[in-house]
Protein backbone atom coordinates (compact mmCIF):
# COMPACT_ATOMS: atom_id res chain seq x y z
CA UNK A 1 0.00 0.00 0.00
CA UNK A 2 2.70 2.50 -1.11
CA UNK A 3 0.25 4.64 -2.63
CA UNK A 4 -2.13 5.04 0.73
CA UNK A 5 -0.35 8.38 1.94
CA UNK A 6 -0.79 9.51 -1.25
CA UNK A 7 -4.58 9.03 -1.08
CA UNK A 8 -5.26 10.23 2.21
CA UNK A 9 -3.39 13.47 1.20
CA UNK A 10 -5.07 13.99 -2.42
CA UNK A 11 -8.76 13.26 -0.20
CA UNK A 12 -8.03 15.63 2.15
CA UNK A 13 -6.91 18.12 -0.45
CA UNK A 14 -10.81 17.92 -2.54
CA UNK A 15 -12.08 18.02 1.20
CA UNK A 16 -10.93 21.71 1.60
CA UNK A 17 -11.28 22.09 -1.95
CA UNK A 18 -14.95 21.23 -1.70
CA UNK A 19 -15.34 23.72 1.72
CA UNK A 20 -13.93 26.38 0.38
CA UNK A 21 -16.08 26.03 -3.35
CA UNK A 22 -19.06 25.61 -0.22
CA UNK A 23 -18.28 28.35 1.75
CA UNK A 24 -17.39 30.80 -1.86
CA UNK A 25 -21.55 30.02 -2.77
CA UNK A 26 -22.77 30.62 0.35
CA UNK A 27 -20.62 34.09 0.39
CA UNK A 28 -22.23 34.53 -3.33
CA UNK A 29 -26.03 33.39 -1.77
CA UNK A 30 -26.19 35.44 1.46
CA UNK A 31 -25.35 38.53 -0.86
CA UNK A 32 -27.62 37.72 -3.03
CA UNK A 33 -30.29 37.62 -0.44
CA UNK A 34 -29.21 40.97 1.46
CA UNK A 35 -29.34 42.40 -2.52
CA UNK A 36 -33.03 41.09 -2.90
CA UNK A 37 -33.91 42.79 0.48
CA UNK A 38 -32.67 46.07 -0.04
CA UNK A 39 -34.32 45.87 -3.49
CA UNK A 40 -37.83 44.95 -1.90
CA UNK A 41 -37.38 47.33 0.70
CA UNK A 42 -36.35 50.08 -1.43
CA UNK A 43 -39.48 49.39 -3.44
CA UNK A 44 -41.89 48.93 -0.61
CA UNK A 45 -42.42 45.14 -1.13
CA UNK A 46 -41.76 43.23 1.75
CA UNK A 47 -44.38 40.01 1.09
CA UNK A 48 -44.97 40.31 5.01
CA UNK A 49 -49.14 40.69 3.23
CA UNK A 50 -50.68 37.31 2.36
CA UNK A 51 -51.87 39.19 -0.84
CA UNK A 52 -47.94 39.86 -1.96
CA UNK A 53 -45.67 36.63 -2.16
CA UNK A 54 -42.54 35.86 -3.78
CA UNK A 55 -44.15 33.74 -6.73
CA UNK A 56 -45.84 36.74 -7.62
CA UNK A 57 -42.61 39.15 -9.04
CA UNK A 58 -41.08 36.96 -11.01
CA UNK A 59 -37.43 38.43 -10.37
CA UNK A 60 -37.69 37.52 -6.42
CA UNK A 61 -35.97 34.09 -6.42
CA UNK A 62 -33.14 34.63 -9.50
CA UNK A 63 -29.72 34.53 -7.05
CA UNK A 64 -26.20 34.85 -9.27
CA UNK A 65 -25.06 32.43 -7.09
CA UNK A 66 -25.42 29.08 -9.24
CA UNK A 67 -26.12 25.98 -7.08
CA UNK A 68 -25.43 23.66 -10.26
CA UNK A 69 -21.98 25.58 -11.17
CA UNK A 70 -20.94 25.05 -7.65
CA UNK A 71 -21.69 21.44 -7.40
CA UNK A 72 -19.67 20.52 -10.93
CA UNK A 73 -16.89 22.70 -9.21
CA UNK A 74 -16.96 20.66 -6.28
CA UNK A 75 -17.02 17.52 -8.40
CA UNK A 76 -14.04 18.99 -10.13
CA UNK A 77 -11.97 18.90 -6.48
CA UNK A 78 -12.28 14.87 -6.63
CA UNK A 79 -10.89 15.12 -10.20
CA UNK A 80 -7.43 14.15 -8.77
CA UNK A 81 -7.96 11.66 -6.41
CA UNK A 82 -7.61 7.97 -7.51
CA UNK A 83 -10.55 5.60 -7.23
CA UNK A 84 -9.50 2.49 -8.02
CA UNK A 85 -7.23 2.65 -5.31
CA UNK A 86 -10.12 3.81 -2.88
CA UNK A 87 -11.83 0.52 -4.24
CA UNK A 88 -9.04 -1.44 -4.23
CA UNK A 89 -8.02 -1.14 -0.86
CA UNK A 90 -12.09 -1.04 0.58
CA UNK A 91 -11.69 -4.54 -1.01
CA UNK A 92 -9.30 -5.60 0.99
CA UNK A 93 -10.78 -4.70 4.28
CA UNK A 94 -14.32 -5.89 3.13
CA UNK A 95 -12.74 -9.33 1.70
CA UNK A 96 -10.20 -9.83 4.96
CA UNK A 97 -13.31 -8.66 7.40
CA UNK A 98 -15.52 -11.34 6.25
CA UNK A 99 -13.28 -14.00 5.39
CA UNK A 100 -11.23 -13.82 8.61
CA UNK A 101 -13.07 -12.16 11.60
CA UNK A 102 -16.22 -14.07 11.24
CA UNK A 103 -16.38 -17.38 12.13
CA UNK A 104 -19.18 -20.03 11.54
CA UNK A 105 -21.20 -20.93 14.45
CA UNK A 106 -21.57 -24.89 12.84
Amino acid sequence: MDGGLQLIQDLRAAAECSQNVYAEYEEERLADEEAEQRKRDEEGLNFENEEESPADDPNAWNFAADPEASARKTASCFDAVNRFLIGEISGRLFASFFNNELKPLI
